[in-house]
């Protein structure tokens, strides 16, 4: 038995059949990662921190509302290597810190000293996308970055529950 079809005069076997469907199938389906109704609502995030002493930290927050955190080489080759969920609040507390330093509107504050920090955002929503190198301090940027490495720090929360407690319990 062949599964056959007859579409504009072409006469299609059954895997031509299915991978049309398929491809079909795909060009009508939307990621919700990209869309409003995501975790962020479209937020993207990238901020890669190098720090005079050859310190270096990168942090990604996805639409889907992961965060990834890379340290030293790995940082430096732009992956991460841990990966959690954001709570709902940590999601909103970022967000408006976001808005509250008018990343959108404007380039972040800096104060130019010391010459060799530097901070390299990556920001996006569903109205565009962003780029900065900030050199030096920033008020605009040490706010989001201290949430994002508290978050980070959550990478340790196994390893520290292992070890004995001050107070002899386990």
């Amino acid at each position: 038995m062949c599964l056959c079809a007859n579409v504009g005069g072409l006469k299609l076997g059954g895997f031509a059949i299915l991978a049309l469907l398929v491809a079909a199938g795909c060009a009508t389906t939307r990621s919700s990662s990209d869309g409003a109704e995501s975790a962020t609502g479209g937020l993207r995030l990238s901020i890669r921190a190098e720090r005079g002493t050859g310190s270096h930290a990168l942090y990604r927050v996805e639409p889907d509302g992961t965060i990834g955190y890379g340290g030293g080489f790995d940082a430096w080759e732009g992956r991460t290597t841990w990966t959690d969920a954001m709570s709902a609040e940590e999601i909103e507390e970022l967000k408006s810190l976001i808005d509250e330093y008018g990343w959108f509107e404007r380039e972040p504050r800096s104060t130019g000293e010391p010459a060799d920090y530097l901070y390299r955002i990556d920001l996006a929503d569903l109205q565009g996308r962003r780029r900065y190198e900030v050199t030096g301090e920033s008020p605009d940027v040490m706010p989001v970055l201290e949430l994002l490495d508290r978050i980070a720090r959550r990478r340790f929360d196994e390893f520290l529950e292992t070890l004995p407690r001050p107070d002899g319990r386990q």
